[in-house]
This record gives structure tokens, sequence and C-alpha cells, in this order.
């Protein structure tokens, strides 16, 4: 760009990795230091301006240490000066749910309206990659701008439309080739060196500087606005910027520069654009291009960290908001702060740094302790609203089944259930709601002391029980309901019907015949395609000599599988409903590198393998366990599974509220020994090759990185452990950190679902939902305040079997249902995952409550328009689209 006159904003800034290699506390006491400073320059300098990196958790961790600051943030605030929020904390949006970044946003606009009014520009500077869908959620919250570095191809221009598949877009602000660019601008106009406790470092003067920052950006410019970014990471408030403004000002003619907001950056942007008459160049959907250094390796990092996490966000979106809502719906108490805690704990953990887990040890074994704190939270929450749930029911002996998904399901489940010794129920039948036996096989049973809290006495009862590991045929179950099985006496039904019909390493049901093969894998044929899937789970490790961030193998590296190997198998469970398998295996694999990094060592140590596999009854799918006894470092274990799909040249995977088709093989024009993490993908719940009608879906809980495989087989392969630390033989920077964890000498468990299919994607995903949020099962308990005297039993409201939540249209399905944060309306939010508009029926069981209103929302829960009466909605929802209705109660 050539250009007589540039008009540029200086955004100062800081950006404020949480915790990273050094602990939180630590980068605390630095944080305080540098917000004493900010708020001093502020004072001092009335139209001195600073961004808190986007994010309100600087606000929340600063306040904590100096709560007697909070007047002055409050002025700054209110005068405009000091920008906050509007996220809680810059999460990695591939690695969290749709849900948990509404969240994100929610609180984060939230808790920065508590002292002023939050940034509605989404300021995410160092995200690893951006999702297809936060356009759409930046829109639901009234965010219309964006600016970040990551994800971009290098012929995206530095202002272009981003835009959802849904359509909505946001006008992305691209920070080209890192950021900071304009970090302790220099009053010195040469070059200078400067001595720190005897070393000296040079330093480029302010004309280099301002040279080298026009060589940046330039290229990328359009118009003549420009931002740069006074702050990186870590670094405090530059005191003199507005002086060093002054000067470049005096010093270039062609230059006219200020300390700005981003809103009015942009504003000034957009009119720019209007007055020259120029088109935006559009990007739709995913920014992960390694063009600009997504770090796509970061997904399988520390894979038990990546499990919790799983564990914690489907925790609260798919048990602890659906079940305390409807239990409020009967009558319960609503306890929001609880919620609140559990997902602020959850969110704090977004923060890149802390989501990656790319950190030293002692970050590590904090973020862990919050996803166990919110776990806590959340499955005592769970736990009072079943419990209060079965105390409405009419009958005392019951054991019940709540499926949350909006998708119904048929088939046999596996369960684990307690039964207080005290009621006699020792062999039983199961009963539904028509008094008819329902097929059920104890797989197993012991006894347990179940420590129950007691608000009475203080000290906890013991209530002796018998907890049984059971598989139960729940046959046709619909979505988001609640089943009751009557524990009866038996009738002469077997505990444990035998079967064997089959040849040892056999498993048979309507759908599938697998063939466990003497290597540990299995041979799958489908019945319904008549498809054949050979030597799937195959388990293949090779060398890491990468980091934190990027999987590198060495230059000589070894693979090691387990296709010659003799697996030990044995027959688990053989009944009419389940069939299972246990195999085992050990792979001798290196300990290390070797000395010079280029080859995996001679020293080896025994990798043990166990997975257990087990087919259900009426159940479209095959799901294994996958435990890995770990003893070396420097590797990386993926498992494989070869479609054989040969017609396919995209693959597909789970997003935040989306699934993203991807090309196969390398990007087009990129150079894969420039970065050989390029074919590797994030993924969130399953990854999917098809083609010619048919295809192959591995769903996971917790796996976030996949590869589908360039081959003539077409192979899907989800890393499952990656045993690396923050040094890279390809870096010349090494850090001397504590991170022996992330090598994960230990047990390393998975648990994923093979889920083969005709038709299209779509057809294979509830049998996903199914997998990854099955029915809970629980025997009937008593709420904490029976133990009181003078608790009376709620007058029962249900009978056997109850459909909360009615849900009618194709390819949509709910992804919240919960009370509203500020008031007392019920929240459904819906998403339509197919190409094409969908119409919708949501209705809200009436014999439950009755609905006065009915609303569309945007996601930060305001109205948008009233659209009914009553306890039906019917809607029209876009392809793609994110769609939330308000159910105001009478």
């Amino acid at each position: 760009m050539d250009r007589s006159n540039i008009k540029v904003h200086v955004i100062s800034n800081t950006h404020w990795d949480r915790e990273w290699y050094l602990s939180f506390e630590k980068y605390r006491v630095r944080l305080v230091k540098l917000m004493d400073r900010v708020i001093k320059i502020m004072q001092e300098k009335k139209s001195y301006i600073f961004v808190t990196d986007g994010q309100y958790i600087i606000i929340k961790d600063y306040l904590e240490a100096r709560p007697e600051k909070e007047e002055a943030i409050r002025q700054l605030m209110k005068e405009n000066r000091l920008k906050v929020g509007p996220w809680y904390t810059q999460p990695l949006e591939t690695l969290v749910t749709g849900e948990a970044m509404v969240r994100n946003l929610f609180y984060g606009l939230m808790e920065t309206n508590k002292y002023g009014k939050a940034m509605k520009f989404s300021y995410m500077v160092d995200e690893f990659g951006h999702a297809s869908q936060t356009p759409q959620i930046l829109k639901g919250f009234g965010i219309n701008e964006a600016l970040a570095w990551r994800g971009m191809e290098n012929k995206a221009n530095g202002v272009f439309k981003w835009a959802s598949p849904s359509g909505d877009y946001v006008i992305m602000h691209r920070s080209p080739l890192g950021y900071g660019e304009a970090t302790a601008l220099p009053w010195q106009m040469e070059d200078f060196a400067e001595s720190i406790d005897g070393q000296v470092f040079e330093r480029d003067g302010l004309k280099t500087r301002i040279d080298k920052i026009k060589a940046l950006k330039d290229p990328y410019s359009q118009i003549g606005v420009q931002f740069w970014l006074n702050g990186i990471d870590h670094s405090w408030a530059q005191e003199d910027i507005l002086e060093v403004i002054d000067r470049i000002n005096e010093m270039y003619d062609e230059l006219d520069i200020t300390q700005t907001t981003l809103e009015d950056y942009a504003q000034e942007v957009k009119e720019e654009y209007a007055r020259e008459g120029l088109a935006m160049q559009t990007c739709t959907g995913e920014l992960m291009h390694p063009d600009e250094q997504v770090l796509v390796c970061i997904h399988s990092i520390r894979a038990d960290q990546k499990r919790l996490h799983y564990k914690a966000e489907r925790l609260m979106e798919k048990w602890a908001e659906p079940i305390s809502s409807i239990a409020w719906l009967y009558g319960s108490d609503y306890h929001l702060w609880a919620l609140q805690r559990a997902w602020k704990l959850i969110l704090e953990n977004h923060a890149h740094d802390s989501l990656g887990c790319c950190s030293v040890d002692s970050v590590y074994r904090q973020v862990m302790a919050r996803y166990d704190s919110a776990i806590s939270i959340g499955e005592q929450l769970v736990d009072d609203s079943l419990a209060y749930m079965a105390s409405l029911d009419a009958e005392d002996r019951s054991l019940y089944a709540f499926n949350t998904n909006s998708s119904g399901r048929v088939g046999a489940i596996c369960c684990v259930f307690d039964i207080p010794k005290a009621l006699d129920i020792e062999e039983f039948d199961l009963l539904d709601e028509n008094e008819n036996r329902i097929p059920f096989n104890i797989l197993s049973a012991e006894n347990l002391k179940d420590i129950r809290y007691n608000a009475q006495y203080g000290h906890p009862s013991v209530i002796m029980s018998n907890r049984y590991l059971a598989v139960i045929d729940t046959g046709d179950f619909s979505g988001l309901s609640l089943r009751r099985f009557k524990v009866a006496a038996k009738t002469g039904a077997a505990v444990q019907r035998k079967v064997d019909n089959y040849k040892f390493g056999i498993m048979e049901n309507k759908f599938f015949r697998v063939e466990i093969t003497e290597n540990g894998c299995i041979n799958l044929y489908d019945r319904r395609t008549g498809k054949e899937y050979k030597q799937l789970l195959q388990i293949a490790d090779s060398g890491e000599c990468g980091d934190f961030y990027n999987h590198r193998r060495p230059l000589n590296n070894k693979i090691i599988t387990n296709a010659n190997v003799k697996a030990e198998i044995k027959r688990i469970y053989d009944t009419d409903l389940l069939q299972e398998y246990e195999i085992r295996y050990s792979l001798d694999i290196p300990v290390d590198l070797s000395y010079d990094k280029k080859s995996r060592s001679d020293e080896t140590a025994l990798f043990d393998v166990k997975i257990k596999i087990r087919l259900l009854k009426g159940v479209e799918r095959i799901d294994a366990d996958i435990e890995l006894e770990n003893r070396s470092k420097y590797h990386q274990a993926r498992v494989l599974f070869p479609s054989g799909i040969t017609g396919a040249d995209t693959s597909l995977s789970g997003q935040p509220f989306d699934v993203v088709e991807r090309r196969l093989g390398i990007p087009e024009g990129f150079d894969f020994e420039k970065d050989p993490n390029c074919e590797y993908h994030p993924m969130q719940d399953f990854c999917t090759i098809q083609s010619d009608g048919y295809g192959l879906a591995i769903a996971a809980k917790g796996i976030f990185e996949y590869e589908a495989v360039n081959d003539e087989l077409r192979t899907l392969a989800l890393t499952i452990l990656r045993a690396a630390d923050f040094e890279s033989i390809t870096s010349d920077q090494v850090v001397d950190r504590e991170t022996e964890l992330s090598y994960l000498k230990t047990k390393v468990s998975h648990e994923i679902s093979i889920v083969p299919y005709a038709g299209d994607w779509k057809d294979a995903y509830p049998a996903v939902l199914d997998f990854t949020n099955p029915p809970k099962v629980f025997f009937r308990k008593s709420p904490d305040e029976a133990f009181l005297p003078g608790y009376k039993k709620p007058a029962p409201r249900f009978n056997g079997k109850v459909e909360f939540i009615k849900l009618d249209g194709k390819n949509v399905f709910i992804t919240a249902v919960k009370r509203e944060d500020q008031g007392e309306q019920l929240i459904v939010r819906l998403v339509n995952l197919s190409d094409e508009a969908q119409n919708v029926r949501v209705t809200i069981n009436e014999n439950i409550v009755k609905c006065k209103e009915i609303s569309r929302l945007n996601l930060n829960e305001e109205q948008l328009k009233s659209i009914g009466e009553g306890n039906t909605a019917e809607v029209n929802i876009l392809t793609k689209q994110v769609y939330t209705l308000g159910f105001k109660l009478r």
C-alpha cells in the first residue's frame, strides 16, 4: 500500500497469560504491580487508555489482591479509558463447547458490567485458531468486531468479514505475523544498547521500529487506517507512550498516530471503507490455517487433563443445568450460586495456557484442582436434584433412567446403581410403567457402605447397600425424559443369561458382526451396508521430538504397532444383552530419544495396552475402553481406524455448534516440512470419514485431536497420548521448568465408540450423542431434608414415565436447558446442524408447568421478540443457526 497519510490507532495493552511457565500466584504478584502502575499512570495522564487483554479475569485477580482499588477501577471504566471484557478468559475455541463459549461471554459481560461498561469488541489475539461458529456467538452478544492473530491464511487482508456457516459475520481485524509490534516504542531515535544485571541487550531505535512496523502492516492494509499493538505477553504499560506518539507525529508527516480504543479504531475503519467504496474480503468458517501457527497439537498434550476438562463441561451442560432446571419446575430450589461457581471455575481453566495446559506442573495441578471442584459441585447438584425428583414419585422401590439428550434412543445400556440392604431386595425383576417385565442382566454385585450426609445429627449415616453392575434394555426411550422401573419380587428371571451362541472372539447383534483378531485389533462387518472394516483399534507409537505446542517426529523415527503381537483375549460377559471382551498386550517401545534427538533410544520399556470392547443389544455402535500404562517419554500414541472408504476426499469432526468438513492431506500451497502438524485437526465428540452413502464415525470422550490420513485406506488416527514438554529441538529457547508430569508415566484411560453408518453423518449423530451422554440410572434415594424431623414427602407429581421437553425437528438438537441467570424464564437453546432450514416444534410438558409467553432471546438472555403463548413454540431455524427460546412461567 502506497499512501501519503496513514491514521494509526495505538492500542496500549498487555497480553496476560494468567499461568504458564510460572504459576498463577507468581504471575499475580506481577499482575498487581502491573495494574498498580496502570492506575497510577491513568490517574496522572487523563487521556491515557489501556486494554486489559479482552478478558475480565485480570480485574477479578487484581481486586482479590487489592480490594481497595475497586473505586479507581470503576472511575477509569466510567471514563471509558480502562477497557475490560467481553470474555471472562480468552478461551481456546476448539477445545470448549459452544455452550461453554456462551457461558464465557455471558459471565464475562455480567461480571465486567458490575464495575462499568464492558468492551463490546472481541480481543482474542493469542487464541490458537478460531472455531467456525464464533462469529455467530459474538453476534449473539451484540459484538460485531474481533481482533486476532492465529489461523489466518497469508492471502487474508488486514480487515475482512469473518462469517459463520449460518451467515452471521463479524469484522475481523487481523494482527499479521504475531502481535505486540509496537511494544516498548523507544524515545531514542537511533539504535541503542542497554544493560541489565551486567548483560548488554541491543535495541532498535524508534526509526528502525517504525520502519519494521510499516513493513509488517502495510502489505495487509487496503485502507489508510491501522492499529498498532503497544503491548505483548506480560508487558507493563508504557508510561511515556503518549510522549513517544507526539514525537512520531513530529518526525513522520505521513503518519497521524493517536492512542485510542479498539471501538474507535473499528468505527474509523468502517467509515474509511465506506468513503473509499471498497468491499471487504469475506472468509467463512473456521480460521485454522497453518500459515499463522495454530499450534493444533495442544489438543493432545496432557491427555488426562483433556479428559477431565471434557467431563467437567459435559457434566454442567448435560446434567447439572437441565436436571436442576427440571427439578425447579417441579418446585425445588434452584441453586444458581452453585451453578455459577462451578462454571466460573471451569472458565478460569478456559484461559489458553491453562486449557491447552502447555504449562509447568504447578499450573497443571491447579487446573486439575479447579476441575475437581467444579465436578464436585456439579455432581452434588445432580444427586440432589435426582433425589428430589424421585421423592415426587408415588412408587417407593424404584429404579430410574434419565435421558438428557434431546434425541431418543433404543437398546440396552450398562449402568451401576445401589439398593439399600434394609429394603431386603436381593433378587428382583424390573417392571415398567405398564407392569411389563424389563429385560436386564446383573453382571456383578458387591457390598457397599453408602455414606449419607445427615442434616439432623451432623455425622454421616451409613446405609448398607448392594452395588450392582447391570445391563438394562430400556426399550424405546424418548429424549429429555425419565423412565421408572419398579423393583418387584423375583418371578423366575435368570440373573445372568449365558448366550454361548458365538465362537470365542466373536460378538454379534442384529447390526454387526465383530471378530477380535490375534493381534488385538477387530474386524467389523456391518450387516446393514455389507461393508467390512478391518484391523480397527490398532495402536501406533511414534517418537516425539516436538514440544507442548507441536508434534515432530525424529529424523530417524521408528513407529511401533501391535500388528504382529499376540494379544491375550478374554471373554468377560456373554449375555443376551451384552457381550464384552478384554484384550491385553504390551508394546516394547523406547524410553526416550537418542542423545542427539534424531532417533529413538535403544533402551526400551513396556507400554501396556488393555482394551475392553463391548456390543450391546439393539445399539448401533461398538464401545471400547482403552487403558494405557506408560513408562516412557518423548513419544506419541495413536489409535488407528482404517476405514477403507477410498472414495472420500474429506473428513468431518464435531466443533462448537457445528460439524466441520476438511480436505484430506496437506493444505494447498503449504509445506509439510515447515509444519508437520498441518494434517492434524481438532475434534469434539466425534470425527468421521464418508463416501458413496456410508461412513465410519469414531466417537470419543475427551479426545480432541485426529488426523484423516490421505492413504489408501483413508485411516482415522486419534491421538490418545503425547508425552512431551516445553523444549523442542527446533527451538533455540530452552525452558528449564518442572514438567515431569507431562510425560504421563501413569495409566491413561479413554472411552471411544465405533459407529459405522449408512447415509450421512447426521444419521449416526444420535448414536454418537447416546455414547457421549448416556442415560443416567439411579435407585431412589431420600433427599438430605428427609433426615430432619417434620420432613413431609412431597405430593406425587408423576407416575412411571414423563417426557419433560419434546423436540420435533430433523437434525436439530437441544444444547441447553437452564433457568435464566437474571430472571425466572426457562431457557431452551437449539442448533440446526443440517444444510437447510428446519421447522421445529418445542413443547414443555404442561403437566409440570404452565407457560404464558414464549420469546426468542439472544445469547445474553435478552428478549429479541415475543413469538407466542402457551407451552409450544413453533419456529423456523436456519442452516447452522443457534436459536434460543425463553419460556415465561405463569
